[in-house]
């Protein structure tokens, strides 16, 4: 049995034994810091209504709040204000509001409405409209609101490799990997070929900070081997892409040996992965097809990071023969 199998098992093993059990099984977010809903950067306040489907959680500013921001920092904050900037690639998004206007006739006078103690007041109508604002996390520099409760991790031979075969990977692929102080999200835009996560330190323990980076990169290789990922929250292919993702990133935790403190953090992936094989019909078969997707993702995975690797080793064995030879 190989490494695949062997985590495929593990998992189908133990959703089977939660639903015997009748145990909770339920995913938790593993890193801290950020916001917890999307509020601006400026004031605090959460944003309203549709804004909380539309937006990720976290703190959002409008290019003339952050050049107001960065004309308050005092002096001696004045080369944090060098070091703010908007990352490469990173774009505005709409923030939506209502707006009320009083209503007029064809004639442009103000129609009135009388109240029940008889007052007269104008009758409003509602006006729909959108800012655009840059997500704290799009700006290099900008502190958060909401710092991360800091764990040191102590550095393993295990988490040298994994960081080595990361960074290896994104540079074949021209992939952005932004690890974002005090982060308050995962995810890979397709789009823009980036992965973002929190930093290290803002999560509870090191497996679950690989855990999540490795199911964005193999998210990541669906441009690389031309997999349908769906679009729509929800839907099957949407749901069937999250078991790959993580179903693939349960494999690379094994093939590098990071191990979890604990079983609960295990469980906490599994419980991921059973909360999307729940939006399918048949969702222990479907455990097994996303495992042969995630088995393909992962190879591609190690293939291009060690191609990579190989060729670093290459261009620093040329570059010591060419100082060599100068020295001669």
């Amino acid at each position: 049995m190989n490494v695949y199998e062997i985590a495929t098992n593990q998992i189908i093993e133990r959703i089977e034994q939660a639903e015997r059990n009748h145990e909770p099984f339920f995913w938790v977010k593993p890193w801290n810091g950020g916001a917890k809903v999307p509020e601006n950067y400026m004031t605090n306040i959460p944003y309203r209504g549709v804004n909380h489907l539309l937006l990720d959680a976290g703190e959002y500013i409008t290019h003339k709040q952050l050049q107001e921001y960065k004309k308050k920092l005092s002096p001696e904050e004045a080369e944090k204000a060098e070091k703010v900037h908007i990352k490469k690639g990173c774009h505005m998004v709409p923030v939506f509001f209502f707006t009320r206007k009083p209503k007029t006739d064809k004639d442009g006078n103000i129609i009135f409405r009388t109240k029940k103690n008889g007052e007269q007041v104008p009758e409003e109508k509602f006006i729909f409209k959108y800012y655009r604002a840059y997500n704290r996390e799009d700006i290099a520099g900008l502190p958060s609101h909401y710092p991360a409760k800091r764990i040191e991790h102590t550095e393993t031979e295990a988490m040298s490799k994994a960081d080595q075969y990361i960074k290896a990977y994104a540079e074949s692929e021209n992939l952005i990997l932004d690890i974002v102080e005090d982060g308050s999200s995962c995810y890979y835009s397709p789009a823009d070929h980036l992965v973002r996560v929190p930093e290290k330190e803002g999560f509870e323990t090191a497996y679950s900070y690989y855990s999540s980076v490795f199911h964005e990169l193999i998210h990541s290789t669906s441009r690389g081997l031309d997999r349908e990922v769906g679009k729509n929250f929800g839907s099957e292919k949407y749901s069937r892409e999250e078991l790959v993702a993580q179903i693939g990133s349960a494999i690379l935790l094994n093939e590098f040996e990071v191990v979890p403190d604990s079983t609960k953090e295990k469980d906490n992936d599994i419980a991921y992965i059973k909360g999307w094989a729940d939006h399918l019909k048949d969702n222990k078969s479907e455990i097994v097809r996303a495992s042969h997707l995630a088995e393909n993702a992962v190879n591609y995975f190690l293939e291009k990071a060690e191609q990579q690797i190989m060729l670093s080793v290459q261009k620093d064995s040329i570059s010591k023969m060419f100082e060599v030879a100068i020295e001669r």
